[in-house]
């Protein structure tokens, strides 16, 4: 992915999330405040935040970069552009939430780790879109990936103000959820052979299964 695709994926997401979070109305400096807190926030705790296979991806695209002789500081700040797409959601979280930028950021990346969103998203960029359709269709998926993790790291806030991994194995219905996530992506090999159609699947029942969570904790 080169730099013009990096920034331009980054500037439609920040569209698509002030959108998403904003349905009845934007406040513009509100929001742009929020993208800006949580954009410092994981910039200034890249390495203690991310975890370790986002950051071995970011190591490799920046390593990438630089072998085409970009900069090493400009190479470094474009390939930390797909995890910035996740601070407006972690500031959103923590203001929502009323718990720290570390807490929101533990419990945002925590579910992701825990039902391999990542991974599905990284394997989804494999997908060849026949059509204009098919590749609207990857980029809508993807992004209720993101409202799914989302949704999930505020059903563990909701319980625990302070999370960790080991609490997050702790939590049945987490797992129940993770369990089946599993199941699905042995079952089709998406991670080895996307399918547009099994990432609508997959999508869709981890989307059902965060409002079944919300249904239960709230």
């Amino acid at each position: 992915m080169n730099c013009r695709r990096l920034v331009s994926r980054f500037s439609h997401v920040a569209v698509e999330w002030v959108l998403d979070v904003s349905p009845g109305g934007i406040s513009i400096n509100e929001l742009s405040e929020t993208l800006t807190t949580g954009a410092q926030y994981i910039n200034s705790n890249f390495e203690e935040m991310v975890p370790g296979d986002i950051h071995e991806s970011f190591l490799k695209e920046a390593a990438r970069l630089i072998d085409k002789s970009i900069p090493v500081e400009v190479a470094e700040r474009v390939a930390s552009l797909p995890v910035l797409v996740s601070s407006g959601d972690i500031a959103f979280i923590a203001k929502v939430r009323g718990v720290s930028m570390e807490c929101a950021a533990q419990a945002y990346f925590g579910v992701g780790d825990l039902f391999s969103l990542d991974s599905i998203r990284h394997a989804a960029r494999d997908i060849s879109p026949e059509t204009p359709w098919h590749l609207r269709a990857v980029s809508s998926l993807n992004e209720q990936l993101y409202a799914c993790q989302r949704g999930l790291a505020e059903v563990v806030l909701s319980r625990f103000k302070d999370v960790s991994s080991s609490e997050l194995q702790g939590i049945d219905e987490l797992n129940r959820v993770k369990v089946r996530a599993q199941e699905l992506i042995a079952e089709t090999d998406f991670i080895a052979k996307p399918d547009l159609t099994v990432f609508s699947v997959l999508t869709t029942e981890l989307m059902a299964a965060v409002r079944g969570l919300e249904k239960s904790c709230y």
